[in-house]
C-alpha cells in the first residue's frame, strides 16, 4: 500500500471488516481500510461509533459517509519486548520460539486479557464502567467490540486502572477497538434487550451469569461486575436511571439461565 507521496505502508492486522495499516516509519496513527468483508460491517460505521464513544455524546449526529473506505485513528501502542518475550516463552512451542522472536509481525502484537492472568476483579470493574459508558453516554450497544491490553499513550490519571505483570516493569491499560458492528440503542426496555443480545454475541470478555458449569468464583465476579455497572449507571444518569441498570441485570440473568438450561440439556444427551 502506497500513498501519493510514495510512503510505504504495511499491514499490522486484519479482520472481518477490513485491515489496519501503518507507515513503515513509526507514527502514532494507523489507517483502517474496508476490504469488502462481511455484510453489516463497515468502516464508515466504525468511524461514527468510534467518534460517539470518544466524545461520550449520545446526541451526536456526526453522520457517516458511506462511500468511506478508510479512516485515520490513533494507533494502539505495541507491547514492550519483555512482555512479548514472556508470551513466547509461556505459550509458544519450544521448536517455534526462535521463529516467533524473529517475526516482524509479532512486533505489532496486542494482548487478549486472558493471556496474562491479571487481576480479574479490577478488569471486571473497568469493563463494567466501560459498558455503562457505551450504553448511557454514547447510546450504543457495544456489539462485537474488542478489548486488548497495551501501553498507554500518555501518563495515566489516578482514576485510570493500569495493570502490571509480576516481575516486569511495564504497565498496561485496557483499550477498546472495532466498532464496525456497534449500533445505536434506545434508552428503554427495547434498547436494553438489544444490548443484552449484543452482549451474548461478543467474545467472552465480560463475566456472565448462570452459565453452565459456573463456579462460586464466577458468581462472585458477576456480582462484582453488576455492582460496578449499577454504580456507574447512577453516576451517569442519577438515581432516576437506576431502573435501566436493574432491567439490564434482570434481562442478562434471565438469558443466562435460559442458555445454561439449554447447555445442560445438550450435555445430558
Amino acid at each position: 500500500m502506497n500513498t501519493q507521496h510514495n510512503t510505504k505502508f504495511r499491514c499490522i492486522g486484519a479482520g472481518c471488516c477490513g485491515s489496519v495499516w501503518t507507515p513503515e516509519i513509526a507514527t502514532t496513527w494507523v489507517i483502517k481500510c474496508e476490504d469488502g468483508g462481511d455484510r453489516g460491517r463497515s468502516v464508515a460505521n466504525d468511524q461514527v461509533v468510534h467518534h460517539r464513544v470518544l466524545t461520550a455524546d449520545g446526541d451526536d449526529y456526526f453522520e457517516a459517509d458511506h462511500r468511506l473506505m478508510s479512516y485515520l485513528q490513533e494507533r494502539i501502542p505495541v507491547v514492550p519486548l519483555e512482555i512479548r518475550e514472556l508470551l513466547i516463552t509461556r505459550y509458544c512451542p519450544q521448536a517455534l520460539q526462535d521463529t516467533a522472536r524473529a517475526s516482524r509481525e509479532n512486533e505489532d502484537c496486542l494482548i487478549r486479557m486472558h493471556e496474562l492472568g491479571l487481576d480479574t476483579d479490577r478488569i471486571a470493574q473497568v469493563l463494567a464502567r466501560t459498558l455503562a459508558h457505551c450504553y448511557w453516554r454514547a447510546h450504543v450497544d457495544a456489539n462485537d467490540v474488542e478489548f486488548v491490553l497495551a501501553p498507554a499513550t500518555a501518563p495515566t490519571r489516578a482514576v485510570t486502572c493500569s495493570f502490571s505483570i509480576s516481575g516486569l516493569e511495564s504497565q498496561l491499560v485496557i483499550w477498546m477497538l472495532d466498532f464496525d458492528c456497534v449500533r445505536v440503542m434506545s434508552q428503554d426496555r427495547e434498547g436494553i434487550q438489544q444490548a443484552v443480545k449484543a452482549f451474548y454475541q461478543n467474545d467472552a470478555y465480560f463475566p456472565r451469569p448462570h452459565f453452565f458449569g459456573h463456579t462460586k468464583e464466577d458468581v462472585a465476579l458477576w456480582k462484582l461486575f453488576c455492582t460496578h455497572f449499577v454504580d456507574q449507571t447512577m453516576d451517569i444518569l442519577g438515581v432516576e436511571g437506576r431502573w435501566l441498570a436493574d432491567e439490564w441485570v434482570r434481562q442478562m440473568e434471565e438469558e443466562g439461565k435460559r442458555r445454561a438450561a439449554k447447555d445442560e440439556e445438550c450435555a445430558c444427551r
